[in-house]
Parts: C-alpha cells; sequence; structure tokens
C-alpha cells in the first residue's frame, strides 16, 4: 500500500515549487541578473524533480513493480502502469535527466 501521507505532502512541496517557477519565469532582466535568482531557480527544479521521484519510487516499491533501474527508470514504470500518461512520463523522465544535468551545476 502507497504511503499515502508521505505522497500527499511531496505531492503539494511540488505544487508549491511549481508556482515559485511559474512565478519566476515571468522574472524581469534585473532580477534574472541576480546571481543568486538562478541558483534559487535552479534549486527550486531540483527540489520539484527529486519530490517527483520519490513519489515514483515509493509507488513502485509498494506496488512490487521494482527494484527500478534507475529514478528515470521509476517514472517510465509509472507510464507503463498507467498512473501517468504515457506522455506525461516521459517527459518526467526527460526531466529527471535535466536534473542530473543541474544537480551537477547547482554551484556555479
Amino acid at each position: 500500500m502507497v504511503d499515502e501521507v508521505r505522497v500527499l505532502r511531496l505531492l503539494r512541496a511540488i505544487i508549491d515549487d511549481l508556482s515559485v517557477l511559474r512565478r519566476e519565469s515571468d522574472a524581469d532582466d534585473e532580477r534574472r541578473a541576480d546571481p543568486i535568482w538562478l541558483r534559487g531557480v535552479k534549486y527550486t527544479f531540483v527540489k520539484a524533480i527529486e519530490a517527483c521521484v520519490d513519489v515514483a519510487q515509493d509507488i513502485c516499491a509498494r506496488q512490487g513493480w521494482g527494484p527500478p533501474a534507475d529514478n528515470g527508470d521509476a517514472v517510465r514504470l509509472l507510464g507503463d502502469h498507467e498512473v501517468l500518461a504515457s506522455t506525461l512520463a516521459l517527459s518526467l523522465r526527460k526531466a529527471v535527466g535535466f536534473r542530473n544535468v543541474l544537480s551537477t551545476t547547482t554551484s556555479t
């Protein structure tokens, strides 16, 4: 059985992070010129994707669909089992890969 409280907490965090990212997508040039701004946006994006991966891993484990080969595979399994639409699962899997790139550059 899925830990509903944990998943709901993670989903709430994802919604909050997406709200921040949507708001920041309208940032003006002056705000974007602040080096702290980009770090904050990258951190928020990474945090949102990690929460998505946590949800995917939790569902895969509790449904007995794993172990996934990696975090992207956990998301793929959600698409394969129709928890997510296959197009959304593919997009999210790409975001997981992009998160890996961002994670290596968050200190710059």
